[in-house]
């Protein structure tokens, strides 16, 4: 094991999903003192929103994942569960894919272990500081519930807090607790229509679509139009199909990619491909429509010269889900808060703790995509003396900064995970030793 992997140190971890449960777990097994914020410990989004999702993931990888880290104690919670007369994720076939419920259940289980360990911050992180750029050290500002500030000092500090499904331009923005909104969509030359937008964290799950289509019968026989061929896209066009919804369009900017497992037993696209059940799903209907031009979904390519208002309204859309991709849920470092963010926006500054009016604001311009370093500027601009975007000790981790992974036949593609977010955290901790080196 590296040196820089044996020394121990403290850090801030923001966020408490998969992916900072992965990071929290993977450092307590690498002896470092954890200081671990966030608003509710209750598995970020998955927890309240995704249980009944399908994984797109084998259960044997999600089982080996699981095992990385002895901090989670995988064996000894789902043996509590089993005595409890609970399936769990251990028991269940390995080379099959199962609703997320069972991860879940781990995660939640996994959570209260690694509570026991940490120093638990539950609030909202307001702003980082240190004092100078050469400051070895971070002070951190949290509102708890309660109303209280609660302040400490690391020494480093991942941030893993997710990211929310990105809102089509111009268009409303269906947060993940709502079900709907209704519009007027207009193109500006005197063509309108009435639009229901329809939440992405709420149509990927396939019990909420079918509970939505009983409540409103008259639905199965309106036009759905699914903006985005992602996983999470077609995901939603399984769930409408198989809930009785014949009348579907998919508009996509990329052709559809599937990960594919080559003879050599490379994965290829495993970050960014279709694959499991609704990759096998989409397969099969776009072989169907190649052989006899029949599909419960129908490809419509995205037109750059047109804005989304028009291209609905060509479509003569009756209920939109928008799965165009995601943004980072803190917006880091902005001050400004949005009603439907999970992990509040939070500031980062230098300058003295105690004097207010001497800070300054830096703006985060880019993260290393090898080792997730974040990248910072003084007020969104190049230093002064002209340097480049400088490092500070702080680093991203999960779906908000996806790390490069460089597959056997030496192809580099984004690649996020609860697993990858364990094997991400080596290389924060090293690159943040290298860091502390050249203070």
């Amino acid at each position: 094991m590296s040196r820089f992997l044996t020394k121990s140190r403290k850090w801030a971890v923001i966020g408490a999903g998969p992916c900072g449960i992965g990071v929290v777990g993977r450092l307590l097994d690498l002896g470092q003192q954890v200081t671990w914020i966030d608003p509710a410990f209750e598995v970020g989004r998955m927890g309240p929103f995704y249980r009944n999702v399908p994984a797109n993931t084998l259960n044997i990888d999600l089982i080996v994942a699981a095992k990385l880290c002895d901090s989670f104690k995988f064996d000894e919670t789902q043996q509590k569960r089993r005595d409890r007369g609970e399936v769990v994720m251990a028991d269940l076939p390995p080379q099959e894919c199962f609703p997320l419920g069972y991860l879940v259940d781990f995660l939640e289980d996994s959570t209260v272990e690694l509570k026991k360990h940490v120093n638990v911050v539950q609030g909202r992180l307001t702003s980082l500081q240190k004092e100078s750029i050469q400051a070895p050290q971070w002070t951190y500002h949290v509102i708890a519930d309660d109303g209280d500030e609660i302040t400490g000092v690391v020494d480093g500090v991942i941030n893993v807090t997710g990211c929310k499904p990105v809102s089509l331009p111009g268009l409303p923005s269906v947060v993940a607790h709502q079900s709907l909104i209704k519009r007027l969509v207009s193109s500006g030359d005197g063509v309108e229509k009435a639009m229901a937008f329809h939440s992405l964290d709420q149509t990927v799950n396939p019990e909420f679509i079918k509970t939505l289509l009983h409540d409103n019968p008259n639905y199965q026989n309106h036009r759905w139009v699914v903006v985005g061929a992602s996983h999470s896209g077609m995901l939603v066009v399984k769930n409408l199909a198989e809930a009785g919804v014949h009348d579907i369009t998919v508009i996509h900017r990329s052709p559809v990619r599937f990960m594919t497992l080559k003879d050599n037993g490379c994965k290829k696209h495993q970050g960014t491909g279709l694959k499991g059940p609704v990759g096998d799903w989409v397969r099969l209907q776009l072989a169907q429509q190649e052989a006899n031009n029949q599909s419960q979904f129908q490809l419509k390519q995205f037109d750059p010269t047109k804005s989304f208002d028009k291209q609905l309204l060509e479509t003569q859309a009756d209920h939109v889900v928008s799965a165009i991709g995601f943004v980072r849920d803190d917006i880091l470092p902005r001050a400004n808060e949005e009603a439907d963010s999970y992990c509040h926006p939070f500031n980062v500054y230098l300058g003295p703790p105690t004097h207010e009016a001497r800070r300054r604001a830096l703006s985060l311009v880019d993260y290393d995509k090898w080792n997730g370093t974040l990248l910072f500027t003084t007020n969104g601009e190049p230093s002064p003396r002209g340097e480049a975007p400088f490092s500070l000790g702080i680093y991203g981790g999960g779906i908000a900064y996806p790390q490069n992974h460089r597959d056997e036949e030496g192809e580099v593609e984004p690649w996020v995970g609860f697993k990858r977010s364990i094997e991400q955290t080596d290389l924060m901790v090293e690159a943040f030793a290298a860091y502390q080196e050249r203070l």
